[in-house]
């Protein structure tokens, strides 16, 4: 068996599969090994503020309010999944 190039590839092949399936298994177990917290589900509030910096400050905080607020339009929309 090992002496056919075909079958020599095809078991290395499967070896790779059942290694990247292993790694992906691993990282899964390793969520879900996580303890639950019960605050899981609930909603938080976010405040940003500028802060000591002047015009940048305030600037970089307000970008920061427009990709907080475009992640939790697109997660109410059910663009994204948790």
């Amino acid at each position: 068996m090992l002496d056919d190039p075909e079958m020599r590839e095809m078991a290395q092949e499967e070896l790779r599969e059942a290694k990247e399936k292993g790694e992906q298994m691993e990282q899964q177990l390793q969520v879900l090994l996580l303890p639950k917290d019960p605050d899981d589900e609930r909603n938080a509030f976010v405040e940003v503020r500028a802060g000591t910096g002047g015009d940048e400050a305030a600037l970089f905080s307000r970008a920061i309010c427009s990709v907080c607020t475009a992640v939790t339009r697109n997660h109410a929309a059910g663009a994204w999944k948790s």
